[in-house]
C-alpha cells in the first residue's frame, strides 16, 4: 500500500468547491510526512477543465469519473464509484470536506469500506505514522483528538480552516479515467 492521500473533490457545475483546494492544501502536508503523494477523486458531468485545476492546486493525480448519472450529487452513485475506487487504489487516507455533500458522504463510505471516520475535524496531523484528528465535541465546548485506526484512515475537515495552496499553472497530473457505478441512479 502506497503513503498516498486521497481528497474526494467537491464541484458543483463545473466549479470546484474552495474546501477542495483546502483538503489538498492539508493533504500535501500529510502525504508529505508520510513519503507520498496527495491524489483526487473527481466526479461528475463533463468535467472539462477541472483536473487542470486540481493539479495545479497540488494533486499529482486525478481520477475522474465522468458520467451523466453523476451530474448531480447522489449518494449511492458517489458512494458507490469511491468505494470501488478506494479499493483499487488503497490509499492510507482519504479526506473530504465537512460540507453538506462531504457529511453524507463520509459516513456511507467508512460503513462500506469497514472504518472509522473522524468527522468535521479543525487540525489534522500524522502521529506515528497515523492520522490524529482534533475535533470539536459538546457544541463546541471541549476538544476530542482521536487517532484513527484501520485503512483507509478516513476524515472530513471544516471548510475554512486550512489554508487553500495558490495555484502554479505550471503543474500538471495524470488524469485516470474511472468508471462509474450509478446503479439504480441512471434509471431516474
Amino acid at each position: 500500500m502506497a503513503n498516498n492521500i486521497l481528497v474526494i473533490a467537491e464541484q458543483r457545475d463545473g466549479v470546484l468547491k474552495k474546501v477542495t483546494f483546502e483538503m489538498l492544501g492539508i493533504g500535501a502536508g500529510l502525504a508529505e510526512e508520510l513519503g507520498g503523494d496527495v491524489e483526487a477523486a473527481l466526479l461528475g458531468s463533463g468535467l472539462g477543465g477541472l483536473p487542470d485545476s486540481l493539479a495545479q492546486h497540488g494533486a499529482s493525480k486525478v481520477y475522474a469519473a465522468d458520467d451523466d448519472g453523476l451530474a448531480v450529487y447522489s449518494s449511492e452513485g458517489y458512494a458507490n464509484t469511491l468505494a470501488a475506487l478506494i479499493g483499487k487504489i488503497e490509499p492510507v487516507i482519504v479526506l473530504a470536506g465537512a460540507t453538506a455533500m462531504g457529511r453524507d458522504l463520509a459516513p456511507r463510505l467508512a460503513a462500506r469500506l469497514g472504518v472509522g471516520l473522524a468527522s468535521d475535524c479543525i487540525a489534522l496531523e500524522i502521529d506515528g505514522g497515523r492520522l490524529l484528528a482534533t475535533r470539536p465535541i459538546f457544541a463546541g465546548k471541549a476538544l476530542a483528538r482521536v487517532k484513527l485506526n484501520g485503512d483507509p484512515q478516513l476524515a472530513t475537515a471544516r471548510a475554512n480552516v486550512f489554508a487553500a495552496p495558490e495555484p502554479d499553472p505550471s503543474k500538471t497530473a495524470t488524469v485516470e479515467p474511472v468508471a462509474a457505478d450509478v446503479g439504480a441512479v441512471r434509471a431516474r
